[in-house]
């Protein structure tokens, strides 16, 4: 009697494990997140920026748990498997991540993809520079040659940090013991610190002196903080204003025999405006011939009219000088030019 009862309560938990079976297969998912259908990255693929867009892009990938589908690991099931179906919605949601992520060119060549992995495959082989040495040339002299020139400390900051990614990109450590890993680091910090500092302009000489005495160097993060430190002090001391707009000294242009072209006379010689009244260069309110001349001014176009003796040199043979008179070349009347 025992064995019957324990054989309908087997069978019993057969058909419940059953009929859940069957409940859970017609389950609908759950619905996905906005999340989900969010750019993975701000900078698309543009066929030049393929090192900085591929971490950002795995970054995002693994945050969201699906890096499985860019690194080969999450295969494909059979079509008839009951998985196939949640697998394939995955796929096509992480391929449609990869494809919104480049410009509408880029995608063109990825379109016939027909797996994310194929996708993230097919870009890496396309665009992962073979030849590493004139690459690593070009960004190690871009780290060396990059200036501030009057630009903000931290525009030129960020620009120095995305070559040193690139390079990182191109130069990976290939240290495994922890000792020359560190060593590594520090020779890199070291150099960095250097771009960083020979491409300051002139006003950050001081912070740069003693930033360079330091023994030893200070990471390439802390000399930055130290400069942007001297940098607000130089703003608060110019009255709010920017100590790091320093525009680049450029030399004048000059001319054939050496001296600076001279350019047209401008109104800001003597004045800004016009009499309205004599057309003097000075303002109507200060015309004498309109209100009159002050008891000063005879006695002022006296003196002006005393001869003024002037050495001419001429080219005979025998040096001589003549002595010119204001008089000679007759009166001048500056009344016009006069103002209070």
């Amino acid at each position: 009697m025992g064995d019957t009862n324990d054989s309908i309560n087997d069978s019993t938990d057969d058909s419940s494990k059953i009929d859940s079976t069957k409940i859970d297969s017609t389950t609908p998912p759950p619905p996905r997140s906005s999340h989900d259908y969010s750019p993975i990255t701000p900078d698309k693929l543009d066929g030049s920026n393929y090192p900085a867009w591929s971490r950002s892009v795995r970054l995002a990938i693994t945050a969201r748990r699906m890096a499985g589908f860019i690194n080969g690991k999450k295969i494909a099931p059979a079509i008839d498997d009951p998985s196939y179906e949640a697998w394939d919605e995955d796929n096509c949601l992480v391929q449609s991540w990869l494809l919104n992520s480049m410009t509408k060119n880029v995608r063109a060549l990825f379109d016939h993809c027909s797996t994310a992995y194929a996708v993230w495959d097919a870009s890496r082989k396309t665009y992962t520079v073979t030849q590493n040495s004139s690459k690593l040339y070009q960004l190690r002299r871009q780290s060396v040659t990059t200036s501030q020139n009057g630009e903000p400390v931290n525009v030129f900051y960020e620009k120095l940090h995305i070559i040193w990614q690139e390079i990182d990109s191109l130069r990976p450590c290939k240290h495994t013991n922890p000792d020359d890993v560190a060593l590594h680091q520090q020779a890199l910090e070291v150099e960095r610190v250097y771009d960083f500092l020979g491409g300051l302009d002139p006003n950050f000489d001081s912070v740069r002196s003693r930033i360079l005495a330091m023994n030893p160097l200070p990471a390439v993060i802390e000399a930055y903080a130290l400069v942007v430190e001297e940098d607000n002090r130089q703003s608060s001391m110019l009255g709010g204003g920017s100590a790091m707009a320093v525009k680049p000294y450029r030399p004048p242009h000059r001319t054939s025999s050496g001296f600076p072209p001279r350019g047209p006379k401008t109104d800001d010689a003597k004045g800004t405006q016009k009499c309205t009244h004599c057309g003097g260069n000075h303002l109507v309110e200060k015309c004498f011939k309109l209100h009159g001349y002050p008891e000063w001014w005879d006695a002022l176009k006296s003196r002006n009219k005393t001869p003024k003796a002037a050495c001419v040199i001429t080219t005979d043979a025998s040096p001589s000088s003549t002595l010119l008179s204001d008089s000679e070349s007759g009166p001048h009347d500056s009344r016009d030019d006069w103002a209070w």
